[in-house]
């Protein structure tokens, strides 16, 4: 039986490798060599040609140049065969049965319940102005309705994590149709040079895109506090700017020993995580939270948001802070950055807690679940 994995998101033309680029790479690190599998990339202009040629050269793959959404309207592929999308976007297919690898569903519940903890922001008011968020808003509609017509189309999920295959149910998706998989963290690389201007500077770093749903004014509050009382710590925030990143380092008042780094390489980032007091992770929303995953191999302790996937992936590594009370995180943060022997037992605790998640076994789940029964 063959089967198709749409690795599309891997080769588009884009700076801003997040989560799904990662998982599509780390996947593909890990894949047999089966002459069953096929890869499957979809789009045109998107698509780095070159890239393809090259893993053309070590899989069977499939590249449909087609513009657009018409992908939506003609079907790409006939079977028989299993087709699995790494992102939720399944494309319209002939005989072929469908799955679905789900990230997360924020888009399904942004406007109902994730606008309103933004709205709680203290600079809402200008950012909802700013015609960026409103695109942003669009965005989330355009991917809402992709998520309804992936509902329909495919025949089973795979969700990174209890809280989403939770939040599928909450979708009306059976739980029969979900299998939940967790992948494994991004390996180490060489280690790169510290910036210049962090050399010797104490820091706490938060690793990800600057984005409303990120709580990242909610971390600036807590930061003004907590350097009022350490004025020698400074905060780093490694991760793409995007529209909302550039507006707050024009705009937030008090910038004091926050640094916005924008996108690093990875051997940047790893010096960063080798170097930084304690990761910070303040989201309102995680379907898996990569980054606390990478601190926790890393020995790094964590301090994060109890929302979301957070404390499904964290465990007992970490430290806990409420996203919606500033002072709660800011509080969380001092005794971290107070009691050494508390960041030692944590950074223990999550090294031996990232060891349980493994791209292999990420690997061998989703075929299996792929190639269970008709």
């Amino acid at each position: 039986m063959k089967i198709y994995l749409d690795v599309t998101p891997y080769f588009w033309h884009t700076e801003d490798k997040g989560g799904i680029y990662h998982y599509i790479a780390r996947f593909l690190a890990h894949l047999p060599q089966d002459e069953d599998l096929v890869l499957f990339v979809r789009g045109r202009r998107v698509i780095v040609a070159e890239k393809v040629a090259a893993y053309a050269r070590r899989f069977p793959l499939i590249w449909r140049r087609v513009p657009g959404q018409l992908h939506h309207l003609l079907p790409l592929l006939k079977g028989p065969g299993r087709f699995l999308s790494f992102w939720d976007d399944v494309p319209a297919l002939w005989g072929l049965e469908a799955f679905s690898v789900v990230h997360d569903l924020r888009a399904l519940f942004y406007e109902e319940e994730l606008k309103p903890l933004e709205e709680g922001l203290p600079l809402y008011r200008e950012v909802s102005r700013l015609k960026a968020y409103q695109e942003r808003r669009r965005y989330f509609e355009e991917r809402r309705r992709a998520l309804l017509k992936t509902f329909k189309r495919a025949r089973g999920f795979i969700a990174v994590s209890n809280f989403t295959a939770q939040n599928l149910v909450r979708a009306g998706i059976a739980l029969e149709r979900i299998k939940r998989i967790y992948h494994g963290p991004l390996p180490r690389v060489k280690t790169g040079k510290l910036p210049s201007f962090l050399e010797g500077r104490p820091f706490i770093l938060y690793v990800g895109k600057i984005e409303p749903l990120k709580n990242i004014e909610g971390l600036l509050l807590a930061f003004e506090e907590l350097r009022r009382k350490r004025p020698g710590i400074f905060l780093v925030l490694a991760g793409p700017l995007t529209w909302y990143g550039r507006f707050l380092k024009e705009c937030w008042p008090r910038q004091e020993g926050v640094i916005f780094l924008d996108f690093v390489p990875e051997e940047t980032l790893e010096v960063l995580y080798r170097e930084a007091i304690c990761l910070v992770f303040p989201s309102f929303y995680e379907g898996f939270g990569l980054p606390l995953l990478e601190a926790m191999s890393r020995g790094l302790p964590a301090v994060v948001s109890r929302a979301g996937s957070l404390p499904e992936i964290g465990g007992e590594a970490c430290l806990y802070f409420d996203p919606l009370d500033p002072k709660d995180m800011g509080e969380k943060l001092l005794l971290l950055l107070e009691e050494p022997g508390l960041r030692q037992a944590l950074a223990r605790k999550g090294l031996k807690r990232a060891k349980s998640f493994s791209w292999s076994r990420c690997v061998r789940e989703t075929l299996s679940f792929l190639k269970g029964p008709s």
